[in-house]
């Protein structure tokens, strides 16, 4: 199982603190990742269990790594859009799946993502 930890400190609003650091073997540019843990998903033929449907809060990375903690930033980027300057952001839209909406079995997106001192993070 992998190492779990956990959000202690919340910096600014680019900078969090986790309880994991150098003696965990993290070091700078390693990818985390802040998670929730999400329902069980159980296989239909088998019956078995193939794990949990988490939900990504957001995916960090590692700016300074201390013996017991680390400092990390969102590793999360956009574009600007470089040609009309007066817009923010690149909007990009996936198409829709033709999916039955019979088997539709509930949103896995609509956790509250605002990062709180107690979520687990986690290597991405």
């Amino acid at each position: 199982m992998n190492k779990v930890w956990k959000v202690i400190k919340i910096i600014d609003d680019y900078r969090i603190v986790i309880n994991g650091g150098k003696n965990d073997l993290l070091k700078r540019e390693d990818e985390l990742e802040v998670f929730v843990e999400g329902e069980n998903v159980i296989d239909p033929d088998t019956k078995e269990s193939l794990g949990t449907l988490d939900i990504i809060k957001a995916r960090l990375v590692v700016v300074d790594a201390f013996d017991r903690m680390a400092v990390c930033k969102n590793a999360e980027t956009y574009m600007q859009n470089a040609l009309n300057p007066l817009s923010q952001f690149q909007i990009y839209k996936h198409d829709r799946l033709k999916v039955d909406p019979a088997e539709i079995t509930g949103p896995v997106s609509n956790i509250d993502k605002t990062i709180r001192i107690g979520d687990l993070v986690r290597k991405a």
